[in-house]
């Protein structure tokens, strides 16, 4: 009976070939750069950096094995206290037309850095660059219509800034920064 039930359940489920698609993901970011930061008053050095990820993903399945979508999402590097907002094209593909079934995935778009907060001392200027996301994972069918999605990903968001004391403005400060992390994430789809 019970093999019976599982051979039932692993057969029955909801999917659906064509038409638009929704996909919500969060993730946990961790990375650790490998090249120094070096100016005159601003000496970087190499250390771990954890961050979180919430994206959402609107788009149309054009066929079984090819999604093509536009995403926003929010990622926020803790140790650089950092938060970015990519805006993406996404394209997927599934393998095989199964329960759960493995698939790729590639983002291509710019990641806008969120403004830091000057104060009376020191004066920011933000700008954010090109964003980059591959990766790979499982796609779980269910018997209703959401869809389990577990994916890791390589992710690499670009940032520059420019820095000054605000009483002063002799000397600018300016750093570039390529923040290329691993992404683990859990997403659901509809």
């Amino acid at each position: 009976m019970l093999k019976r039930n599982q051979k039932a359940l692993s057969k029955n489920y909801f999917r659906k070939d064509r038409g638009y698609r929704h996909i919500t993901e969060f993730g946990f970011i961790y990375g650790t750069d490998l090249k120094p930061v070096q100016t005159p008053y601003y000496n970087g050095y190499q250390r771990d950096d954890f961050g979180v990820s919430i994206h959402t993903i609107n788009g149309y399945q054009v066929w079984p094995y090819l999604y093509v979508g536009a995403g926003l999402g929010i990622d926020r590097f803790v140790n650089y206290q950092q938060t970015f907002s990519p805006f993406y094209m996404r394209l997927a593909s599934e393998f095989l037309k199964k329960r759960a079934t493995p698939y790729v995935f590639a983002d291509l778009g710019y990641s806008h850095l969120w403004k830091q907060k000057s104060d009376e001392w020191v004066t920011y200027q933000n700008k954010g660059g090109l964003y980059v996301a591959v990766g790979g994972g499982v796609r779980i069918y269910t018997q209703s219509r959401a869809s389990v999605l577990l994916s890791a990903s390589y992710r690499r968001n670009a940032s520059s800034t420019r820095w000054w004391y605000t009483q002063s403005t002799d000397y600018v400060y300016f750093i570039q920064r390529s923040y290329q992390r691993l992404s683990i994430n859990v997403g659901v789809t509809f």
